[in-house]
């Protein structure tokens, strides 16, 4: 007898632990909501997709893993490029009140570039993409732009176009 209520412990205790299951989910949720920032879908199918890096660095938006909470749509694709890169693409869907504002941006990567080059590169155009709805959707407050490091700099004994007087308009 004792047998057979062991099977019916078990099955009680695996109900109970499941029906805690969509309250755990709905938290993640309101949590989202509640959060007043943007909420960002990402769904990635591209090389150096590491959402983890995204949501740290990217930490304006609301990043939710239920795309139905989500008032933008990110797809991040990418593709081989003859010099060894990579050409990132990044479609911005809109949705809920923000359909309609479609975007889509680009990111080429070198051959010779790092993984944390391509990873800075990438953030930095998905911030942008997402800085754009951010404004559209209200929730840009204490959002900053801003330009780091200098011009580019170039090597001893070169100058750049428009410092050169040419007369032929070469």
């Amino acid at each position: 007898m004792r047998d057979a209520a062991r099977p019916a412990t078990v099955v009680a205790c695996v109900l109970a632990l499941w029906a805690t299951v969509p309250s755990v989910a709905q938290a993640q949720g309101d949590e989202a909501v509640r959060g007043g920032a943007l909420r960002v879908f990402l769904d990635c199918n591209s090389r150096n997709c590491n959402s983890t890096y995204f949501r740290t660095e990217i930490d304006f938006v609301s990043w939710v893993r239920d795309r139905t909470l989500a008032q933008v749509h990110l797809i991040m694709t990418s593709e081989r490029t003859g010099s060894g890169g990579f050409q990132y693409h990044f479609d911005f869907v809109g949705l809920e009140g923000l359909e309609g504002s479609d975007d889509r941006l680009e990111y080429p990567s070198l051959g010779t570039d790092t993984r944390e080059e391509v990873l800075l590169g990438i953030s930095r155009v998905i911030a942008v993409g997402l800085a754009r709805y951010s404004v559209l959707a209200g929730t840009a407050e204490g959002i900053e732009v801003a330009r780091s490091g200098s011009q580019r700099e170039l090597p001893q004994g070169l100058v750049a176009g428009d410092e050169v007087e040419d007369p032929w308009n070469f």
